[in-house]
C-alpha cells in the first residue's frame, strides 16, 4: 500500500508593494493584507502571518509600527533618508515568503522650507508627557504662535493661539495615552515635533 504523504507549499508573492516616500512630520500608511490573494497567495490555503522588518534582520525603528494589516512611518526630520523594510509572509506550517520595499523620507514640505534653526527652534518637554505641555520658542520673529496637536493619523485635537511668547503650555488632559504630532506656526514658520502621551 503507497502512503502519500502532503507536503506544504511555501506562500508565493502575489503583488509587490511600489516603493514609498513620505515627508518628515507626515504619516504613510502601507496596507499589508494577510487575505490571500491581496499581497500574499498560498496553494494549501493556510493562514498567513504578517511580519515586518530591516533588510538586515533588525527590526522597523520607532517611528514605524504594524497595525493590524498596516505598517504605519510617521518620521520626523531627524529620519530623513531611506530604509529598505522586508514584509514576510509565513503560513501554518513556518514556511514563508517575501517582498521587499525601500522607503524614503524625506524634508519638511516646501512651505517649511524656510525653517532656520538660528531663527526658529523648538524644544518641547517634557516627553513623555502625562498632562501639561511646555513648549520653549526661539525666534527673531514677534508674531503670535499657533499651536496645533494631531493623532497619528492626522486627526486633530486641539488647536489654540498664543501671544509673542518664547514659553507656552498646554494640557493634553483630556487625551488618550499614545503618539502625537505638535505643530507649530509663527512669523510663517513651521515646526513639528513628536510627542508621546502617557496619560494616568
Amino acid at each position: 500500500m503507497l502512503t502519500v504523504n502532503p507536503v506544504n507549499d511555501a506562500p508565493y508573492l502575489v503583488t509587490a508593494i511600489d516603493d514609498q516616500m513620505v515627508n518628515a512630520s507626515y504619516v504613510l500608511k502601507v496596507e499589508v493584507s494577510s487575505e490571500l490573494g491581496v499581497l500574499f497567495d498560498d496553494i494549501d490555503g493556510d493562514e498567513l502571518t504578517i511580519s515586518a522588518m530591516l533588510e538586515n534582520g533588525d527590526p522597523l525603528p520607532e517611528w514605524a509600527e504594524m497595525v493590524d494589516d498596516t505598517l504605519v512611518f510617521s518620521p520626523m526630520i531627524e529620519d530623513m533618508g531611506c530604509i529598505d523594510v522586508v514584509v514576510k509572509a509565513t503560513d501554518t506550517e513556518g514556511a514563508f515568503a517575501t517582498d521587499t520595499f525601500r522607503l524614503c523620507v524625506e524634508g519638511y514640505p516646501v512651505s517649511a522650507e524656510d525653517i532656520s534653526a538660528e531663527t526658529f527652534s523648538v524644544n518641547l518637554y517634557p516627553n513623555p508627557a502625562r498632562n501639561n505641555v511646555n513648549l520653549e520658542i526661539k525666534s527673531s520673529g514677534y508674531g503670535p504662535v499657533d499651536v496645533s496637536v494631531y493623532t497619528i493619523t492626522g486627526k486633530e485635537v486641539l488647536r489654540r493661539n498664543f501671544g509673542n511668547s518664547s514659553l507656552v503650555t498646554f494640557s493634553m488632559e483630556e487625551q488618550v495615552s499614545g503618539v502625537y504630532f505638535v505643530k507649530l506656526q509663527k512669523d510663517g514658520q513651521i515646526a513639528v515635533k513628536k510627542l508621546v502621551l502617557e496619560s494616568k
